[in-house]
């Protein structure tokens, strides 16, 4: 009431920036911890857009030298399929999982989870963040992201992971430019959501 339709476009928009690069994630992930073997790194639990998107940014190699990865059993069935179909990236990740470099986990699927609307990758990765197994999930599916609130997932999206690396200082700022200017060729996320992360990383010191 009240509002013209470009402020209330505007107050939308606001508001899906600050879900994307506010993550609540953000504030955990960035808590400092000891990175001392593989044991003690944070465990993310990563689907397929958020996988693919950071291979094609150049940076999932940074990201799993700081982070232990998992990848469930669907995610990577998938990732085979698209070797089949010729895929660039999906030869890239499976050198990865076959050097070790990600971790490839069993999952406990909850199928109480399936009246949330998630289902095969999705419902594995949800499952496997509420049986304790991982502590974060890396995720821009709209499902999960939607679901956030009512199953207190600790979810955090591509944009705001990129951050993040940024602040840890595993990426420099031309890097993380270089990564969104990508991103953004992508067409995955709206144009306010990157040039607000552009403008971030340029008051990084």
């Amino acid at each position: 009431p009240g509002y013209k339709s470009e402020d209330r476009r505007g107050e939308r928009e606001k508001e899906e920036t600050t879900d994307i690069v506010e993550d609540k994630g953000m504030k955990e992930i960035e808590q400092e911890f000891k990175y001392l073997d593989s044991k003690t790194k944070n465990k993310i639990c990563i689907d397929g857009i958020a996988l693919l998107l950071l291979t094609k940014m150049g940076i999932i190699e940074n990201a799993i030298n700081f982070y232990n990865i998992i990848l469930t059993p669907s995610l990577v069935e998938e990732i085979e399929k698209q070797k089949k179909d010729n895929e660039p990236e999906a030869n890239f990740i499976l050198n990865l999982i076959n050097t070790g470099k990600f971790s490839k986990e069993k999952v406990d699927k909850n199928k109480d989870l399936i009246q949330y609307g998630l289902y095969m990758a999705e419902l594995e990765i949800v499952s496997h963040f509420l049986n304790g197994n991982c502590n974060f999930i890396l995720s821009d599916d709209a499902i999960i992201r939607a679901n956030r609130e009512i199953l207190k997932l600790n979810a955090i999206s591509t944009p705001a992971f990129v951050l993040s690396l940024l602040n840890k200082e595993i990426i420099t700022r031309e890097h993380a430019i270089s990564a969104y200017a990508i991103l953004r060729s992508e067409k995955w996320f709206e144009e306010w959501i990157i040039d607000e992360c552009i403008r971030r990383v340029k008051l990084k010191k």
